[in-house]
């Protein structure tokens, strides 16, 4: 019966887990007849008691990224609540120098 983890790739994910990166270890255990996902190798190791190096973990989700593009209408909603630049910034997920570039556009 062919196991899908065999000792030799259990040797190789206790020495390249901890400290190698992502692409090296994909490569180290994936061969003409090995198909291991990056998940699977995750979860062997966790079974096995092995954690990666803090630079390699992410802490919480992804962060989201930036807006680029800001509407009128909640532009004029915030900005009739006394909010600042900054504020609005923080709000809508954009750097203030975008929320003035679009409040000037807009004329508010």
């Amino acid at each position: 019966m062919l196991q899908w983890w065999s000792d030799e790739d259990r040797v190789v994910l206790k020495q390249l887990y901890p400290e190698a990166e992502k692409e090296e270890i994909l490569k180290a255990l994936n061969g003409q007849y090995k198909h291991k996902t990056w998940s699977a190798i995750q979860k062997e190791a966790s079974r096995l008691k092995i954690t990666r190096d803090s630079k390699f973990k992410r802490l919480g989700p992804p962060k989201k990224k930036l807006k680029t593009f800001l509407g009128k209408k909640q532009l004029s909603v915030l900005l009739a609540k006394d909010y600042d630049i900054d504020k609005i910034a923080q709000k809508l997920r954009a750097d203030p120098d975008i929320v003035r570039r679009y409040i000037h556009k807009y004329e508010l």
